[in-house]
């Protein structure tokens, strides 16, 4: 139910296009979404397609060895290794998986909050993102969306014309899921 009046919330508000009635309402109604979706899902618990995995090999991450140990003895898959970056990181500060995902999740709103500002109504950007990218990636993928949200970061650079911005994201996106 949270989800579809989440939704519902966001398609209302992209019909009354108040960014020119009221754009400050606007502005305060667009920041109080963001925070909201950020804490949302970032402070999720068991949910996803991959929470388990992403649980079992963050646990089994040992603090005392260090990253070139744990990747030579294949406690890391190879081709995320800014995932593996971040998620041992985490782990050597004393937080569990849940900092991870808010982390992301920040980044990811981030990402999506710049990627939304390009459209003149952003709440209708938002509509359009949210079966998707937020209830699918965001919601249910750990990798993918960290990798989508530097794409999106990059789409943005080359809306943009900054060719070097774009490319270089995309590089650090595939640091994080290998099909970028």
């Amino acid at each position: 139910m949270y989800y579809l009046s989440t939704y519902i919330f966001i398609s209302i508000i992209s019909f009354l296009q108040l960014n020119k009635k009221n754009p400050i309402i606007e502005k305060i109604l667009w920041i109080n979404t963001i925070f909201f979706l950020i804490f949302f899902y970032g402070l999720r618990d068991n949910v996803g397609g991959d929470w388990w995995v992403y649980e079992k090999d963050f646990n089994l991450i040992n603090i005392d060895d260090s990253f070139l140990d744990m990747y030579r003895y294949g406690r890391i898959s190879s081709y995320e290794i800014g995932y593996f970056i971040l998620s041992v990181t985490i782990k050597k500060i004393g937080l569990t998986i849940h900092y991870v995902n808010f982390i992301i999740s920040l980044f990811f709103y981030y990402s999506l909050n710049k990627f939304c500002s390009i459209n003149e109504n952003r709440f209708l950007s938002l509509a359009i993102c949210f079966p998707i990218l937020i209830l699918v990636i965001s919601n249910g993928f750990v990798r993918q969306s960290i990798s989508i949200a530097f794409f999106m970061l990059a789409i943005t650079n080359l809306i943009n014309n900054n060719k070097k911005s774009f490319l270089f994201l995309i590089l650090i996106s595939s640091l994080f899921h290998v099909s970028s």
